[in-house]
């Protein structure tokens, strides 16, 4: 043991045996296989049927952390693996049991396989017909039915309480406490101590099998019916109804949430919508003196729920281009995300956390939290707002660039407060959330149910930035082979903010923080450009991508002198600096024939690592650190293969 710093943390002592870092995946195995066919037929002069048929499989095996049992198992002092001086100090002290944790070593990581497969089928036609003005169509019907496995190999809670409390028969042998024939003794007090009959018994796999169908109806039709003084009006319009449904069977063991991860159940429900839409494009202006175009833009779609009801969406916009070389755009819309199958019909999903309960000075609680549906859930509700340039000079021939400014507000977003959210709002007081926590016999928090409400408010605005430019050589040196491309893109978030709508927001600000301690993290620029040229055959690419440095959080004060009283409102460090990131990629092709290519590409050639940050105390799937949605935490990576066509 190490010097405490905060029980059950310790400072020093043998930390590689408790380092979560070596026991997970950074990437897991994936295995994807796939197969398309499109058949069509000319019915008649102006109408096509076809048919589509598809079938997609994709695996997925991952190992966690090891299983974590953070001072949270009561042994007894007569426990026959107990060291001898541990039991006599008990004896001394005239106790009778004791607490202890592991990280159980012995056991295998907890590991995760994922397997899906789709098959999707479509029957359809299209066409065309003359009414005054030429219009297309098209109708189809589509079923798609996806199978789901999940399998988590981890422990059975009861069998290993069971193992841990081993005892010595009076003849001497070591048997389990419970007096159960079938127990094998299990033994935490040390590495490599444990049998392999004993982590066979204490080993459960905890799956889960569901079904996802899909039924689309839909038809649509486009055209122009009229034209007035800047020209024709282009129309489009159309109908579609979707039924989709989730039924799955899961293990028994899972249904009591008995395992120490997993315990999977299984979600039935059903809902249909259906939606109709009609958008249009009117040409209000056209080679003008003070426009060479001005056209509005318009849409607007009904949409009914069979679970949240009707809701409508619009999107108005206009396209201006005083001069051929600028054009300017700007657009508002009012747009919706339904709640899904999971958001609905989420049986339960079970998992395993560490808080700090408050109600019993802060200690450290290994907690199982469930996570459920919610049937009144409604529609997510967004406004939306974008305002761009294009830039296209006459006099650069081959260079186009843009500007366009974004923002998105999302109100009634669906969100679920985490465990610790809820347990600290109890105990401030707020009695709604003490209904989802759940206490043993001795007092202490077991259980924590976490559901999702339309509670957030997000919105986030930036400023999104691109130019392309593509030359011939040989217009620029006479006799110069080949094409040169460049291509720059870039975004500058201005505000990225998330309020759960019932504990005030104490970071609002997430724009510059580059950690992991929020899934709203963003730097302030990412950015990527690319070189590539382009002769005969050949064709050579550098992509050079990255992102700005950032803090850990804003709302932090990084000092080293005179610093004023931490808060949890405005915390102190020494430190409030994460690094950027900059990495190169190459891409290298060549046509053997005109039908087949060969490639290869190197991402991360220079092979940078992600910048060191300090992590936290969270344990569940392990201690949080770098980013690895902004950071790669892989290295460099080589692909090779061939395309081709028959």
């Amino acid at each position: 043991a190490g010097s405490l710093a905060k029980a059950p943390f310790f400072v020093g002592g043998d930390w590689r045996y408790a380092d979560f870092g070596q026991s997970g995946d950074l990437d897991s195995s994936v295995s994807r296989q796939s197969v398309f066919t499109h058949v069509s037929f000319d019915v008649a002069e102006n109408i096509v049927a076809f048919a589509e048929a598809s079938y997609g499989q994709s695996a997925i095996y991952s190992k966690a952390t090891n299983q974590f049992n953070l001072g949270n198992l009561t042994l007894q002092a007569n426990n026959a693996f107990l060291p001898a001086p541990s039991a006599a100090a008990l004896a001394a002290a005239g106790q009778t049991s004791f607490t202890a944790g592991s990280l159980n070593a012995d056991l295998p990581p907890l590991t995760a396989q994922n397997s899906r497969n789709l098959q999707r089928y479509v029957v359809g036609a299209d066409g065309s017909f003359n009414a005054g003005t030429v219009w297309k169509w098209k109708a189809y019907l589509q079923s798609t039915t996806t199978h789901i496995y999940d399998q988590a190999l981890t422990t059975i809670t009861s069998q290993y309480k069971a193992a841990i409390n081993a005892v010595r028969n009076p003849n001497g042998t070591i048997v389990c406490s419970n007096g159960d024939p079938t127990c094998v003794p299990y033994n935490i007090f040390g590495t490599g101590v444990t049998s392999q009959a004993a982590i066979n018994y204490v080993s459960g796999d905890s799956w889960l099998r569901q079904k996802l169908t899909q039924d689309v109806a839909s038809a649509s039709i486009q055209g122009e019916p009229f034209s007035i003084w800047a020209g024709p009006v282009s129309v489009a319009t159309g109908v579609e109804h979707r039924r989709e449904s989730i039924t799955g069977s899961n293990d028994p063991l899972s249904n009591t949430n008995s395992y120490f991860a997993g315990n999977y159940h299984a979600a039935i429900g059903s809902y249909n919508v259906t939606e109709g839409f009609v958008e249009t494009v009117i040409p209000l202006a056209a080679n003008q003196v003070w426009a060479k175009a001005l056209d509005l833009n318009a849409a607007v779609r009904a949409t009914d729920y069979s679970t949240s009801g009707y809701v409508t969406t619009w999107k108005a916009g206009l396209t201006y281009s005083p001069i051929d070389d600028v054009t300017l755009r700007a657009t508002r819309s009012r747009d919706i995300r339904a709640p899904n199958l999971n958001d609905l019909y989420a049986a339960g999903v079970a998992g395993t956390s560490t808080l700090l309960d408050p109600f019993h000075n802060n200690a450290t609680t290994t907690v199982i939290t469930i996570t459920s549906g919610n049937l009144g859930l409604l529609p997510e509700k967004a406004n939306t707002t974008e305002a761009g340039l294009i830039f296209k000079p006459r006099f650069i021939p081959g260079f186009t660039a843009s500007v366009d400014y974004f923002d998105i507000e999302i109100a009634g977003a669906i969100s679920a407060l985490d465990a610790p959210t809820i347990v600290n709002g109890c105990f401030s007081g707020d009695t709604g959330y003490c209904g989802n926590i759940v206490r043993d016999a001795a007092g202490n928090i077991s259980q924590v149910d976490v559901k999702s409400f339309n509670t957030s408010v997000q919105r986030v605005r930036g400023i999104d930035f691109e130019a392309t430019y593509r030359k011939a050589l040989d217009t620029i040196f006479s006799g110069l082979p080949g094409d040169l491309a460049v291509r720059m893109f870039a975004t500058h978030y201005l505000q990225n903010y998330t309020n759960n709508g019932l504990i005030p927001s104490v970071d609002p600000q997430t724009v510059g923080e580059n950690s992991e301690y929020s899934t709203n993290d963003t730097p302030k620029w990412k950015y990527l450009g690319s070189i590539s040229y382009d002769h005969g055959p050949t064709m050579v690419t550098v992509t050079a991508r990255g992102l700005s440095a950032g803090v850990y959080n804003n709302s932090y004060i990084q000092c080293t002198t005179g610093c004023p009283t931490s808060t949890n409102q405005h915390r102190t460090t020494d430190d409030n600096h994460i690094a950027g990131a900059f990495y190169l990629d190459t891409g290298l092709s060549y046509k053997i024939t005109g039908a087949a290519t060969v490639f290869l590409t190197v991402e991360n050639l220079l092979n940078r690592n992600p910048p060191q940050v300090a992590p936290t105390q969270n344990v569940g799937n392990a201690p949080k650190g770098i980013n690895q949605t902004l950071y790669d935490v892989i290295g460099r990576e080589f692909r090779a293969g061939v395309r081709f066509q028959l």
